[in-house]
C-alpha cells in the first residue's frame, strides 16, 4: 500500500512539472531566451561578493592588528589556586571603553575547579559606573550603575545574563530568546557537568575582544587549550544611545582563578575593596578575620610587601614540543625550573621582616614559549588558603632558555686520590667511589652553562691503575654526550700530631689495643689537661681554600657538653683567659673562629650563618657517651663546614664571607697566627667549662676537604 502511494506520488509530480512549463496556447513549450553572458554576470556577482567578503575580513584584520599593537604587560592573578572563591567576588580590574576607542582585548589563562562547566570566567559590560563587591552590603555599586550583560565562557542555560535598555533578559528564561539567537559557538558546553569543556579549559589561553560599532557593543572569545584545540564564541548586544558613552567591561569568575598577563588598557583605579587594607584591632574577629572584608586575615608580621624566591634554575634548555603538550605551564615550571621540594620561597613583608612560606601555595605562571630559545618570564604567586589573606602576592624572574647542550665539563671535589703510607698494592675499582670525586657537572650550551642534576648524569670507573703510580679515569656520560676525569694516585703523608704532642698539666699518653699511643686528660679544672700540639701543625691552606681535622676521640662515658676537643690561640691563656685569634671545636657539634674574621656557626634563627638544616644546631654528645671510639672529623672551606662524626653529618653552615660569616681568614692565616694548639682542652675566652677528661688517638689536619670515601676508609680501618 505504501509503494503504491509513492508511485502515484512521483506520477503526479512528473506530469505537474512538465505542465509547469508548457505555454496557455497549443501546450507549446516556453522559449526561455537567456542572456549570452548570464555565466559572466553570475560570476561577476560572485566575484563582488567575494571581493566585500575579503574587504570586510581585512578590515577584522586591520582592527585585530591595531589592538594587538597596543597590548602591554599588565600580570597579577585573581582568585586563589584552590579555586573556591564565591561568585561576584572575584574581579579583574576595571577597563573602560571610550566612544571614541571602540575596542579593548585582554589575554590570560583560566584555571577551574572543573565541578561544573561555570566554574570559569565570564566577562561583564556595564555603564561607566563602579560595580558593587559581594551582595553590595559593604561595597555597593556607585549610583546609577547599569549592567548590560554578563555572558560566561560556557554555554549551559543561564550563561548570559543582563539588561537591554532597562529591561531585563536571562537565556536560561523566555526573556532571552532574542539573546541566544546572538550566540555562535564552536563548542558544545551545555551540560553543568561538562567534563570534556572542564578539562579543555584548565589552564585554557584566552583572549577576550570587545568592540563598539554605534549602539552595538561585539564581544568574542578565543580559547586555546594545552592540547591545542581552539575554542570560540561570540556574541553582541545592543543598547539603545550608548554610541557616544564610555562603557566598562571587567573579568568575574566563580571557584576559578586566572592570570591576566596582556590588555589594551590602563586599568582604571583600584576600588577600595580591592586594596588590600590592613585592618584595626576593632575591625577583627576572634580569629582574626576582617570583619569589614573577610578577604584578609591580618598577620601580627602586618601587611605583605613581596615574594622572594631562591635556589630555582636560572636557566634550561629548550623543551621540545612534545614535552610542552603533555605538561601545564605550572608543571613544566616545576619540573624543570623551581623545584618544590628544594627551592625556596619567603614572604617579605613592609616592616622588612621575612618569613619562609610553604611552596604548596607557590602557584606559577608564563605566557612565553619554552621550545624556543631566549629569556622568558615567569611570574610566581603566594596563594594563602581559606580563612587566610585571599588576594595574592605576585613577584617575577626571568630565566635563559638555550639551546641543546653539546658537551659537558665536570668540575672536580679531587683529582686525587690517597692511599695510607705502606700501601704496595693499587686500589681497584670496588675501593673508589667515582661519584664522590664529581662536585658538579655542567652542560656547554654556547649561550649560559647548565648545571645537570646528579640523577641525569652516570658516572663510572672506566679505568684503573695498574701501579702505584698509575691513575683511575671516570667516565661521565649525559644522555649521548660524555667526558673523563683522572684521578691520580698519591700517599697520605699527613702525620699523627698526638705523637709529637706535649702534655700540659695532668693529662698523659695511654697504649689502646687499637691506636697504640694515644693521649688521655682529666676533666677536674679548667685549662689544666690538655695535648699542645707542635707549632705549625695547622697547615697553610691559602691556596686550597680548605682543611680537615680528623681524629678518634673516645668519651670515657663521662661526656660534657660544653668541653672543648680541640683549640688554636695566638698565645697561652693569661690570667686563665684566652683571647682572638682563635678557633674552636666543642664536642657538641660547635665550631667557632675569629682570625681574621669571625663566624660563631650558630643554627638559630636570626643568628650567621644559619645551620643548613634551616633550625638551630644539633647538640649530640651521644657519641662520647658509649664509652667507644669515634671519628670526629671538621671539613672547613671559604663557604661551607661540616661537623662529622664517623661518617654522618652532625651540623653543617654555609655562609658567604661577609662579616660574621667568614671563616676565610682562619684558611689563609691560621698557620701564621695561630701558634698556641690544643687537643683536649684550654676552653675559649673566660669560660668556665672543664677540659674533656677523653681519650684522644691518630689527630691529623690535611689542606683540603676529605673525601667521603677518605673517612669512610679511615673509619674502616680504624686508621
Amino acid at each position: 500500500m505504501k509503494k503504491l502511494k509513492y508511485i502515484l506520488a512521483a506520477a503526479l509530480t512528473a506530469v505537474t512539472m512538465s505542465t509547469a512549463f508548457t505555454g496557455c496556447q497549443d501546450n507549446e513549450i516556453f522559449d526561455v531566451n537567456a542572456p549570452e553572458d548570464l555565466d559572466a554576470r553570475i560570476d561577476e556577482a560572485a566575484s563582488r561578493i567575494a571581493e566585500r567578503e575579503r574587504l570586510a575580513r581585512e578590515a577584522e584584520e586591520a582592527k585585530r592588528n591595531a589592538i594587538l599593537e597596543k597590548l602591554q604587560d599588565d600580570v597579577y592573578q585573581v582568585g586563589n589556586t584552590e579555586n573556591g572563591g564565591p561568585f561576584w567576588q572575584t574581579f579583574s580590574k576595571s577597563y573602560k571603553i571610550s566612544s571614541t576607542d571602540d575596542a579593548f582585548m585582554i589575554k590570560f589563562k583560566n584555571f577551574t575547579s572543573g565541578a561544573n562547566t561555570f566554574h570559569n570566567f565570564g566577562i561583564v559590560v556595564t555603564n561607566d559606573v563602579e560595580h558593587q563587591y559581594g551582595d553590595g552590603s559593604v561595597y555597593p555599586a556607585g549610583a546609577g550603575y547599569a549592567e548590560y550583560a554578563v555572558v560566561r565562557a560556557d554555554n549551559f542555560n543561564n550563561w548570559a545574563w543582563g539588561n537591554e535598555n532597562g529591561v531585563g533578559w536571562n537565556t536560561g528564561e523566555d526573556s532571552g530568546a532574542e539573546q541566544k539567537k546572538r550566540l555562535k559557538t564552536s563548542y558544545d558546553a551545555t551540560e553543568v557537568e561538562d567534563k570534556k569543556f572542564s578539562e579543555q579549559m584548565e589552564g585554557a589561553d584566552c583572549e577576550v575582544l570587545i568592540t563598539r560599532a554605534g549602539d552595538t557593543i561585539n564581544m568574542s572569545f578565543t580559547m586555546t587549550t594545552w592540547a591545542g584545540a581552539t575554542l570560540t564564541k561570540s556574541f553582541f548586544l545592543k543598547e539603545s544611545g550608548i554610541a557616544d558613552k564610555d562603557i566598562r567591561v571587567f573579568l568575574v569568575t566563580e571557584k576559578g582563578h586566572f592570570v591576566v598577563y596582556k590588555v589594551s588598557a590602563e586599568p582604571l583605579e583600584v576600588p577600595a575593596w580591592s586594596k588590600g587594607v590592613i585592618f584595626t584591632e576593632d575591625q577583627k574577629d576572634d580569629e582574626g578575620i576582617s570583619k569589614v572584608d573577610p578577604r584578609w586575615r591580618i598577620n601580627s608580621l602586618g601587611e605583605v610587601a613581596s615574594l622572594k624566591l631562591d635556589n630555582y634554575k636560572k636557566a634550561i634548555v629548550h623543551l621540545d614540543e612534545a614535552e610542552v603538550s603533555e605538561k601545564s605551564v605550572e608543571k613544566i615550571i616545576t619540573s624543570y625550573i623551581f623545584d618544590k621540594k628544594t627551592s625556596t620561597a619567603k614572604l617579605v613583608y613592609k616592616n622588612g621582616a621575612e618569613l619562609e612560606c610553604e611552596n604548596s601555595k607557590i602557584s606559577f605562571f608564563s605566557s612565553d614559549d619554552f621550545t624556543i630559545p631566549g629569556t622568558k618570564t615567569i611570574y610566581a604567586t603566594y596563594n594563602a588558603k581559606s580563612g587566610e589573606r585571599e588576594v595574592p602576592v605576585m613577584t617575577s624572574f626571568t630565566v635563559t632558555v638555550t639551546p641543546a647542550i653539546s658537551s659537558i665539563e665536570v668540575e672536580a671535589v679531587s683529582t686525587t686520590y690517597y692511599y695510607a703510607p705502606g700501601t704496595t698494592t693499587p686500589p681497584t675499582k670496588a675501593d673508589i667511589n667515582a661519584a664522590s670525586f664529581i662536585k658538579s657537572v655542567i652542560g656547554k650550551t654556547g649561550v649560559v652553562d647548565i648545571p645537570i642534576s646528579a640523577e641525569d648524569y652516570t658516572v663510572e670507573v672506566t679505568s684503573e691503575p695498574t701501579s702505584m703510580s698509575g691513575k683511575f679515569v671516570i667516565t661521565v656520560t649525559y644522555k649521548d654526550l660524555s667526558t673523563t676525569l683522572e684521578v691520580k694516585l698519591e700517599e697520605s703523608n699527613t702525620e699523627n700530631l698526638i705523637l709529637t704532642g706535649t702534655i700540659v698539666g695532668s693529662g698523659k699518653f695511654v697504649t689502646d689495643e687499637v691506636f697504640g699511643k694515644v693521649f688521655e686528660n682529666d676533666n677536674s679544672a679548667q685549662r689544666t689537661s690538655y695535648l699542645l700540639l707542635p707549632e705549625g701543625s695547622i697547615p697553610d691552606c691559602s691556596k686550597t681554600k680548605a682543611m680537615s681535622i680528623s681524629f678518634w676521640v673516645n668519651g670515657n662515658g663521662k661526656a660534657a657538653l660544653y668541653s672543648p676537643i680541640f683549640s688554636a690561640y695566638g698565645a697561652a691563656p693569661n690570667n686563665n683567659k684566652n683571647t682572638f685569634p682563635m678557633f674552636i671545636i666543642q664536642g657538641r657539634g660547635r665550631l667557632q673562629t675569629n682570625c681574621s674574621g669571625w663566624t660563631d656557626f650558630e643554627g638559630t634563627e636570626g643568628k650567621i650563618p644559619i645551620n643548613d638544616n634551616g633550625a638551630k644546631n644539633v647538640e649530640d654528645i651521644s657519641y662520647l657517651e658509649d664509652n667507644k671510639w669515634h671519628l670526629v672529623t671538621i671539613t672547613i672551606t671559604d663557604t661551607h663546614a661540616e661537623f662529622i662524626v664517623d661518617e654522618k653529618v652532625i651540623n653543617s653552615w654555609t655562609y658567604d664571607g661577609t662579616e660574621g660569616k667568614n671563616a676565610t681568614g682562619f684558611l689563609t692565616d691560621g698557620h701564621s697566627l695561630l701558634k698556641y694548639i690544643c687537643l683536649g682542652g684550654n676552653q675559649a675566652w673566660d669560660w668556665s667549662d672543664y677540659d674533656s677528661g677523653y681519650k684522644y688517638a691518630n689527630f691529623k689536619i690535611y689542606n683540603r676537604v676529605l673525601t667521603k670515601d677518605e673517612i669512610a676508609a679511615r673509619v674502616t680501618k680504624k686508621e
